[in-house]
């Protein structure tokens, strides 16, 4: 291969990984986001509750397909024959570390936020969405509405995650990308093996909005990467089943903007009082004062929020850690590949992911019970590392799933915890955790039969 070649493959391979630092953010970014918004039970009129449901809806689906995005760009740093990147740096992210206008950071649901995420998403050039919005947006006085046409027109969309990917696009397209194709196209996930426990999946049918395919080739990395494209990231084209993310947050806008215009005054909140980038200072000694420099957010001092944050990180790590193993051994006969599926993406996901952050927007953030809120920090600390070895891998996932259920039955059991609904859903969590790891341990005792 010559020089030249290489130090295409090379570019590439930065650009996919930061592709994928970028893919992971936003997911937790839109996570955060509705995470925070309120529900039956939060001081929201009746008629309202559908509507803040409606938009929470569409916040999560695009989430999805971030984390589909996500999936896209370990399949393609695979068939490069790299491994998947899932790193993470601590939130806010750095606007100079980044192709972006704005630093990435973890925001309530609010029309300021929305500016953001639009900003995030918004095509290279203007289309009819772009056009549709632009006439709701002129004359308009809201404060966010004038923010959003500014911005509009003055940001450099020269430097964005569209471009980013165009890059991508571009190089993927030249005539010599055939040969970067080094890697393995059966050491990648598709939605078969992640639906692994659904009826037969159609490899090319989306399930939950989610279409993932493996990479075997130049023109397959391309699709992938339009695919991408055509969903966020700067989508102007329709997609099967549903609108690219810059048109749902669009029409999430004008809505929400909408509801905001009838009373300017006292403008409508949909999302709890959460603080952006909440954290929580270490307790060790080293290098403790420089990470308070470094440190940019909210710092959260409420000693229940503490513990349940610490709980959301730590099943975070975990995830990340089975993530990093599940993409390692995808396609190959690891007899360990199907245990971890067991309980990575629906069981960790969804029944403790999911209810953790939304307990945590509930929590105060500080001593006062009536002022701010804390929320999740999507904190990975110093990074996740591999875990080799199939039977070692297993007993140190039971031994993290063990260890949080016991610090979730310790907080469901904290006298400082006056909510009786989150004690029961704590103890409901800590039953969860009991059941990932004792599936575990059964998995490991039927194949040593």
């Amino acid at each position: 291969m010559s020089s030249r070649r290489y130090s295409d493959r090379e570019e590439l391979v930065g650009y996919v990984r930061l592709a994928a630092e970028l893919e992971h953010a936003l997911t937790a970014t839109y996570l955060f986001a509705s995470h925070s918004m309120k529900r039956h039970g939060d001081d929201i009129a009746g008629d309202d509750v559908e509507m803040v449901r409606m938009w929470r809806r569409s916040l999560l689906r695009i989430a999805r397909q971030e984390m589909e995005h996500l999936a896209i760009t370990a399949n393609l740093l695979a068939a490069l024959g790299e491994p998947a990147h899932l790193s993470l740096p601590t939130f806010p992210l750095p606007q100079r570390s980044y192709p972006l206008s704005h630093d990435i950071e973890l925001k309530p649901f609010t029309l300021d936020s929305l500016v953001q995420f639009i900003m995030y998403e918004v095509p290279n050039e203007c289309g009819a969405k772009e056009e549709e919005l632009r006439e709701f947006l002129n004359g308009s006085t809201l404060p966010q509405d004038e923010e959003l046409l500014r911005r509009l027109n003055e940001d450099d969309r020269t430097e964005s995650i569209s471009q980013l990917y165009a890059k991508i696009e571009s190089i993927l397209g030249q005539s010599n990308a055939a040969d970067m194709f080094v890697g393995r196209y059966d050491m990648q996930i598709d939605n078969t093996l992640v639906y692994e426990k659904f009826p037969p999946v159609d490899p090319a049918r989306r399930v939950y909005d989610v279409l993932i395919a493996k990479i075997t080739d130049q023109d397959s990395a391309l699709a992938a990467v339009r695919q991408i494209r055509s969903e966020g990231e700067g989508g102007q084209r329709k997609i099967e089943g549903g609108r690219s993310h810059f048109e749902a947050l669009v029409d999430v806008y004008i809505e929400f903007s909408k509801r905001t215009r009838l009373d300017p005054a006292a403008p409508f909140a949909a999302s709890r009082p959460v603080v952006p980038n909440p954290y929580v200072e270490p307790q060790w000694s080293l290098e403790l004062e420089v990470y308070k420099r470094r440190k940019k957010g909210s710092e959260v001092t409420n000693d229940i929020a503490i513990k349940a944050m610490a709980i959301f990180d730590d099943s975070y790590k975990l995830l990340l850690r089975m993530l990093i193993r599940f993409f390692a051994t995808a396609g190959s006969r690891d007899r360990r590949l199907r245990d971890i599926q067991s309980v990575v993406f629906f069981p960790m996901m969804t029944l403790v992911m999911r209810p953790l952050g939304d307990m945590i927007t509930s929590l105060p953030a500080g001593n006062d019970a009536e002022a701010s809120r804390a929320g999740p920090a999507f904190d990975a600390g110093r990074g996740v590392s591999f875990v080799p070895g199939g039977d070692l891998a297993l007993l140190a996932y039971i031994e993290e799933l063990e260890a949080l259920k016991e610090k979730t039955e310790e907080l469901a059991a904290d006298i400082k915890l006056t909510d009786d609904d989150l004690r029961r859903r704590l103890v409901f969590m800590s039953q969860n955790f009991w059941r990932m790891a004792d599936n575990l341990k059964t998995f490991m005792r039927e194949d040593a039969e």
